[in-house]
Formats: C-alpha cells, sequence, structure tokens
C-alpha cells in the first residue's frame, strides 16, 4: 500500500484584501511604536486556505496522498465537501460545533507585500491523536503553523512514532517560545522558512544559521523569486525560481513550494531535483487567485518541468 502524508496544520477560510498601494509609503519608521494604519481595498476575496489545507492540495495534484491532520468548527461543511471533492481524505479532520473554524485575514499591496491577521475557532483546541493505522502508513509529517501548543503536541507524537517530520513554523513564529524553536529545528527531517523567518527564528533562539544548519539535517530557505537555497549534509544548492507566466497572488505560493520540496523527496528525488518541483508548484500557485485555485496534471508538470531547467523529471516509483 501506498504511504502517506501527514499535514498538520491550519484550516481556514482566507479573506484576501487587496491594496492597490505600497505599504511603505504609508509607514512612517520613526512613529512605528504607534502604528495606526488603514488601508482601504476595493476588492476582498474568500476561499478555502490554512496551511494544512494548501499543502495538502498541492500534494493531491502531485499524485501524493495527504492526510490532514487539524479541526474545523460549526461553518467547515462547505470547505469539507470541497476537500472530498479532490480526493483528499477527510477522516483525521476534528470539527467543533461549538467553534469556528479558523479564519485568515490578509492585506497584500501591490508590491506583494502581505500584512495578515489570524483567528484560531477551532484550531485553539487540542489536537485528536491519531489511529495507530495512519502511523503506520506514514512516510513523514510537515508541521506547517498553527496554535504553538497544538504544533508541539504533533511534532512530539511524530517524534513517539518515530515519523520523520518537516519543521516549518512559518506565521506562527512571533507566538513560538525560543525552546520550542529548538526543539522543533533539533528532531526536524528537515525545516523550511522564509528569508525574513529564518531572521526572526535566529533573533529568538539566539542561533545563527551557521549553528542550525548544524543541528538539521536539511535546512530550506526561501527567496521568492530570487529561489531558494538547500543545505543538506554540508552541501548547498541553490535552487532556481521558476518563471511566472503571470503574478495574481503570492498567497499560498510558499505552502505549494513545501509540497513539491516534499512530495519530491517523498518519491526518492535527490535534493536539487526536488527543490526544482517545489519552485514550479509554488508559481502555479502564483500564477492563479486564492490558494487552492491553481491546477495541473502531473503531465502537464513534467513537460513545464523540462521547459523551465532543461532535464527531464523522472516518473514517480511505484509503491
Amino acid at each position: 500500500m501506498a504511504k502517506h502524508i501527514i499535514v498538520g496544520g491550519s484550516l481556514a477560510y482566507d479573506r484576501v484584501l487587496d491594496f492597490p498601494g505600497v505599504f511603505s509609503d504609508h509607514i512612517i519608521p520613526r512613529k512605528v511604536h504607534t502604528l495606526n494604519l488603514s488601508f482601504t481595498a476595493p476588492t476582498v476575496r474568500v476561499s478555502y486556505g490554512g496551511c494544512a489545507g494548501n499543502i495538502a492540495y498541492t500534494l493531491s495534484l502531485l499524485s501524493v496522498r495527504p492526510i490532514i491532520w487539524s479541526a474545523g468548527g460549526k461553518d467547515f461543511d462547505p470547505y469539507l465537501r470541497w476537500l472530498e471533492n479532490q480526493g483528499i481524505s477527510a477522516r483525521c479532520i476534528a470539527v467543533y460545533p461549538s467553534e469556528l473554524t479558523a479564519a485568515a485575514y490578509v492585506i497584500t499591496d501591490r508590491a506583494d507585500n502581505q500584512i495578515s491577521g489570524f483567528h484560531l475557532g477551532a484550531l485553539a483546541l487540542p489536537a485528536r491523536p491519531l489511529p495507530a493505522s495512519v502511523w503506520r502508513q506514514a512516510a513523514c509529517a510537515i508541521i506547517s503553523p498553527e496554535d504553538p501548543p497544538v504544533m508541539r503536541q504533533k511534532m512530539r507524537a511524530c517524534k513517539r512514532e518515530g515519523v520523520p517530520f518537516v519543521f516549518d513554523p512559518g506565521q506562527a513564529i512571533p507566538a513560538c517560545s525560543p525552546a520550542f524553536l529548538r526543539e522543533g529545528i533539533r528532531n526536524a527531517w528537515a525545516a523550511v522558512a522564509n528569508d525574513y523567518e529564518w531572521a526572526l527564528i535566529e533573533k529568538r533562539t539566539g542561533w545563527r544559521m551557521q549553528t542550525i544548519r548544524v543541528r538539521c539535517p536539511r535546512v530550506v530557505l526561501t527567496r521568492g523569486e530570487k529561489g531558494s537555497w538547500i543545505w543538506e549534509g554540508g552541501v548547498k544548492y541553490a535552487i532556481p525560481a521558476a518563471r511566472a507566466r503571470r503574478v495574481a497572488d503570492p498567497t499560498g505560493a510558499g505552502d505549494a513550494y513545501r509540497a513539491g520540496l516534499v512530495a519530491g523527496w517523498m518519491e526518492g528525488k535527490d535534493t536539487e531535483t526536488a527543490g526544482r518541483m517545489a519552485s514550479l508548484a509554488a508559481v502555479y500557485a502564483v500564477e492563479r487567485n486564492g490558494t487552492q485555485n491553481h491546477t495541473f496534471s502531473p503531465e502537464e508538470f513534467a513537460r513545464r518541468f523540462r521547459r523551465e531547467f532543461g532535464v527531464a523529471l523522472a516518473r514517480k516509483r511505484e509503491g
């Protein structure tokens, strides 16, 4: 039986507001200690999101079986039907009728900078344990952003069950304690963050990147349109960004990147190939508004991979 990937993290309704200006035009550096701003957006888009949902969606496009480990609330039914229609298992999603599903409020400016607010809702409750059968068939897990105590619960469950995990604290970093961030890095099979997030991690943990690379076997630093860097076994891989046909919305690109990266690794691809799969998956997300509206077939993905990088993408191994 084929292995699956456990995807821990948030499920949320995304409300994305597009601000036609640039945030920096409205911020006075010497006054940031009394910041009080309001940005008027002419449009708002509501879509299915949350890191776990976004990652699982792109994993499914890459023919990888995700098992979402998360929670929804009394308004979760439309999202549940969407996941089922995409062929994504929802059997490990706890639904709490006394809570609302989490919601993200994102303002994006024309330079693709983002300011976000997040209501935890059902995600604030402890995670329900996974069945033993799910652990037995897990190739790996992804610990992506949600309430830090729940992230820690899932991370420690992975360690206890012997399932390697990718540590992806992302937007939860400001709420994570230094001790938790150090624990995640020390125990992870791989750790992923963007350049700004790594700077926050360095500040909160007191560990420089050189120290982090010693403590974690695979460290990934994403840099948007500049590509990404992956350190593994003392080697640094410079991964180019794929070329976007159009830039519609950066929201969810990081989640698509993570899905492509983990899918490549779980298929036995070398790190450079997995990184390029991640870059291509991310650019598909950038080309569409919303975080779960991009689509591709495995054959289309392989053809575009060859056009982008000049090498063929080997077929997925069976089993």
